[in-house]
C-alpha cells in the first residue's frame, strides 16, 4: 500500500506505517501550509529512521495496488484500484475543510475520525470503520489533534490489519445526513466580536496553535489572542458597541461581546510567538 500524508495528521499514520513496513510501497510527504510548526520534517525523520525512504508524488515507481491518504490535500492522479482516506470527522457530518475546526466552533461534545473508501467525490465514499472519543468544551484544537491522532493510529492500524478486506467492509454513507464544514483563509482568522462571549472563545480556542491564531485590530496593530475567558458583568451596560472594553483589571480587557463579555487574558502582537501586548486603556475598540 502507497502512503499520502501530510501534517500532523500525517504523523500518526506515519507511527503506525513503521509498524507494518512489509505492507508498505511508496510514501509521499507533504507540508501542511496551514499549520505553523513543520510536522513535514518529523514525518520524514521517523519514516527514514524505520528504512522507509520517501518518494515524490510524480515518480513512477507508485505502483501499489491501493493507498491511504491521511491529511492529504492535493489530487491523487495515480490508477490505484483502491484508494483508501482517513478524513478528521464522523462522516457523513463535516465532509470538505478543516472539519476539527468547524466541530470544535460548533461546540460538539464528540469528535473523530473516519476511514472511507474513495469515490469520485469528496469524502462521499463508503465507510470502513469510525473512531469517536468523548470532549468537553471549549476544546483548544491542540488537544484535540492529539486525539484525533489517536483515533488516526486507531484506524490506520485497523486498515494495515484488514487491508484484505477492507473494501467489502464499507458501508454507503448516509447523504441525507451530511453537511460541508467550507474552506478556510486568511479571513477565517479574525473574531467577529458581533458573536457571543461563549462563540468567540470556541473560536480563539479552534484556531490556536498549530495554527496561526484568533486576530483582531486595536489601533491598527493586529493583535493575536491566545487565550480568553467568559466573565459576568452585573451592571447593565446602556450602549453595548460590540468590540468596546468595559473595564481592565490585572490579568486584561474585558470585551463587549454581541451577547455578554470576554477576558482576554494572553494578547500577542502580529503572531502567536510575538511579544505580549499589554492593555491599559478602558477607552479602547477592537475591530
Amino acid at each position: 500500500m502507497d502512503l499520502f500524508l501530510s501534517g500532523i495528521r500525517g504523523v500518526s499514520a506515519a507511527k503506525v506505517a513503521v509498524e507494518y513496513r512489509d505492507l508498505v510501497g511508496s510514501v509521499v510527504v507533504a507540508n501542511d501550509s496551514g499549520e505553523i510548526c513543520d510536522h513535514y520534517l518529523a514525518t520524514l525523520q521517523l519514516l527514514k529512521l524505520n528504512g522507509i525512504v520517501p518518494v515524490n508524488a510524480d515518480e513512477s515507481h507508485l505502483q501499489s495496488d491501493s493507498c491511504l491518504a491521511v491529511g492529504w490535500k492535493r489530487m491523487i492522479k495515480s490508477d490505484y484500484s483502491s484508494i483508501f482516506v482517513i478524513h478528521d470527522s464522523l462522516l457523513p457530518r463535516y465532509r470538505g475543510w478543516n472539519p476539527l475546526v468547524t466541530a470544535l466552533q460548533n461546540g460538539d461534545k464528540v469528535l473523530g475520525a473516519t476511514l472511507i473508501l474513495a469515490d469520485d467525490q469528496v469524502d462521499c465514499g463508503p465507510i470502513i470503520k469510525s473512531h469517536q472519543f468523548a470532549v468537553s468544551p471549549p476544546v483548544r484544537i491542540s488537544d484535540a489533534l492529539q486525539s484525533i491522532g489517536n483515533s488516526i493510529e486507531f484506524l490506520t492500524r485497523y486498515l494495515f490489519e484488514n487491508i484484505n478486506q477492507a473494501a467489502v467492509l464499507a458501508v454507503p454513507q448516509n447523504h441525507s445526513l451530511a453537511t460541508i464544514s467550507l474552506w478556510r483563509d486568511e479571513d477565517d482568522y479574525q473574531i467577529d466580536w458581533t458573536l457571543s462571549a461563549e462563540k468567540i472563545l470556541l473560536f480563539i480556542y479552534s484556531v490556536s496553535h498549530p495554527y496561526k491564531g484568533a486576530c483582531t485590530f486595536l489601533d491598527s496593530r493586529k493583535i493575536i489572542v491566545l487565550d480568553a475567558e467568559v466573565v459576568q458583568w452585573a451592571v447593565p451596560i446602556e450602549n453595548p458597541a460590540v468590540g468596546k472594553m468595559v473595564a481592565v483589571d490585572n490579568v486584561g480587557p474585558v470585551v463587549v461581546c454581541g451577547e455578554g463579555f470576554l477576558r482576554l487574558k494572553d494578547c500577542r502582537l502580529d503572531s502567536i510567538d510575538g511579544e505580549i501586548v499589554q492593555i491599559k486603556r478602558v477607552r479602547t475598540r477592537f475591530k
